[in-house]
């Protein structure tokens, strides 16, 4: 289980951010289809979702997959019940980039409509360790 910690720099404040179970390498996920809606899926070697991309010196790791809307959208909006999201992470001399290609999905019984996309884009640097000592 990884707890992710939200911790801002000059401030004491800290915040249970999100959390993930993972299990290495499991076959059987929880896949979310819509709504409040989560499926059991087992995965074949080819079904892998996530890989690491190593070119020309460069690392990176993409996945793509559904989930809920995030919870700053899933209390204000009823105009779409899908978030698929394209994730890229980029490890850079200095920590990582996180690249975000998402698209807001109808999900219906007559199949999915695109709402709308979005792309983000996150840079993440490595800090002192000690800096964060209190979280």
């Amino acid at each position: 289980m990884f707890q992710h910690l939200l911790v801002m720099r000059g401030d004491s404040m800290i915040s249970k951010h999100w959390r993930e179970d993972w299990i290495y390498e499991d076959n059987q996920i929880l896949a979310f289809d819509k709504n409040d809606t989560w499926k059991r899926v087992i995965l074949s070697a080819n079904d892998i979702k996530g890989k690491w991309v190593h070119v020309d010196g460069k690392h990176q790791w993409q996945s793509n997959s559904d989930s809920p809307l995030p919870r700053c959208e899933y209390t204000e909006r009823d105009d779409y019940n899908v978030l698929h999201r394209g994730n890229t992470l980029y490890l850079t001399k200095t920590g990582w980039m996180f690249e975000q290609d998402n698209k807001k999905v109808i999900r219906s019984e007559s199949g999915d409509k695109l709402l709308a996309m979005e792309k983000g884009l996150e840079e993440f640097v490595k800090t002192d360790p000690k800096s964060f000592g209190y979280a």
